[in-house]
């Protein structure tokens, strides 16, 4: 049986640990420049649609993979493309925004094809939507679609 007075080694140790967290939520303003990835988990890197000093919306795409595996790489921000250049370690092909911090529901890209009734929808319409919206690509090899969302076919 272990003895129950020795600790591990490593960790963090709390000394003259003082107090406790104040009761006061503080709101945090987003960063008005962001910086996303082209390559999205497996596959190869997404090509970008855009170019620098084009104006972008929250929602659109930003980014395909048509010649290998992956999905559309979507806009979190409404702005415009300050840069695009390979950042990080290895080098990863990156789109660079300057956020606009607008919250006009009117910037908000919308799929082509988009339809509030989605029952009255076609399943081919669905399939495709559920593509670009990039919810195909939630595991590192993709729920198989006929857009090349992974390696596995449908």
């Amino acid at each position: 049986m272990s003895n129950p007075k020795k600790a591990f080694k490593g960790g963090y140790r709390f000394k003259n640990f003082k107090g406790e967290a104040a009761p006061k939520v503080v709101e945090q303003k987003a960063s008005h420049t962001v910086v996303i990835p082209l390559k999205q988990g497996c596959g190869d890197p997404a090509t970008p649609i855009v170019d620098q000093g084009d104006t972008v919306k929250k929602g659109q795409i930003i980014g395909e993979s048509t010649d290998s595996y992956g999905s559309p790489v979507h806009s979190p921000v409404t702005g415009v493309v300050s840069e695009i250049a390979a950042v990080g370690e290895k080098e990863i092909p990156a789109i660079i925004i300057d956020s606009a911090q607008e919250n006009e529901p009117d910037s908000v890209q919308r799929l082509a094809g988009y339809d509030p009734a989605w029952e009255n929808l076609q399943p081919e319409k669905i399939a495709e939507l559920i593509y670009l919206s990039g919810a195909a690509s939630l595991d590192s090899c993709g729920i198989p679609t006929q857009f090349k969302s992974s390696v596995i076919t449908p």
